[in-house]
């Protein structure tokens, strides 16, 4: 049986930030709901792996670099589990000094992985850090990270 380990307390105080912000926005929807997509999603018409390519190529082109790329559905099916397959890229600026604020929204992750049948390339959107963490100010970076991600996003599945 796997080891339980608890989270560390910063994880829970973000947890708690993450829920009051959410619960914020939802009183300023109309419907109940919350008016902010959290993450940017498309769908492509290539291949799994050729949607890899794609967005490591998009990567680049928009002056990012992947850091590091996690296969989890890879990793998952050789421990003898079915899953999806499943790929992870952290990535960011190539030519960024990287420091506090920015650090907060990076490194940015996009998520590529089959679901009903077509390939998804997803990633967070940086702007949700704002307002996790308003005494930082993150809007104008984080909008132009944003905008580099969805670009890269949009690249990939074109």
């Amino acid at each position: 049986m796997p080891e339980v380990v608890a989270l560390p307390s910063h994880y829970l105080e973000l947890q708690n930030r993450i829920s009051l912000t959410r619960k914020g926005l939802v009183r300023e929807a109309t419907n109940g709901e919350c008016p902010v997509d959290y993450a940017y999603k498309r769908c492509g018409n290539r291949g799994f792996f050729d949607t890899l390519s794609a967005v490591e190529e998009a990567v680049c082109d928009h002056g990012f670099f992947v850091q590091r790329k996690y296969d989890i559905g890879g990793t998952v099916v050789a421990k003898g589990f079915t899953i999806r397959p499943l790929v992870i890229m952290e990535v960011g600026p190539a030519e960024e000094d990287v420091g506090t604020p920015l650090s907060l929204v990076l490194p940015c992750r996009i998520n590529v992985y089959e679901e009903d049948g077509a390939v998804v390339v997803a990633a967070l959107r940086p702007t949700i850090f704002s307002a996790v963490y308003p005494e930082h100010r993150l809007d104008e970076v984080a909008a132009e990270i944003e905008e580099t991600v969805v670009n890269i996003v949009d690249d990939a599945v074109r």
